[in-house]
């Protein structure tokens, strides 16, 4: 995987690190599209989705990153290790991930703590 460099992605302003609501373990969700864009402008972040019980007891943990270069997320699943290189519509629909449906139903979690540049 590419090191993470800044990124072409159109951004709005949202909460910076530090002023996010984070638990204990420096989980936080993510709120929409717009702070998601800006999470992966900021370097690269551990991500989980929420699958049952408070702030993800159960989750699908994934490594999400933006390919400047050819436009698409590189996401790494590490349930079966497995990588996709998706468009942002692709992302964003069932057909390809769960991410997009996760993003709406407010159970998308960034882990700020796993944080590189």
């Amino acid at each position: 995987m590419k090191k993470h460099t800044k990124t072409s992605l159109k951004l709005k302003k949202t909460k910076s690190i530090k002023q996010r609501k984070q638990n204990k373990q420096g989980l936080s969700f993510v709120e929409n599209l717009n702070d998601f864009r800006s999470l992966l402008g900021q370097g690269y972040h551990e991500y989980r989705i929420a699958l049952a019980g408070t702030a993800g007891a159960i989750f699908s943990r994934k490594d999400i990153v933006f390919d400047d270069e050819k436009q698409k997320f590189c996401i790494i699943n590490w349930i079966d290790d497995s990588e996709q290189l998706l468009s942002e519509k692709q992302m964003l629909s069932k057909k390809y991930t769960n991410i997009g449906e996760a993003l709406k139903k407010h159970c998308l979690i960034v882990d700020l703590n796993e944080r590189y540049q």
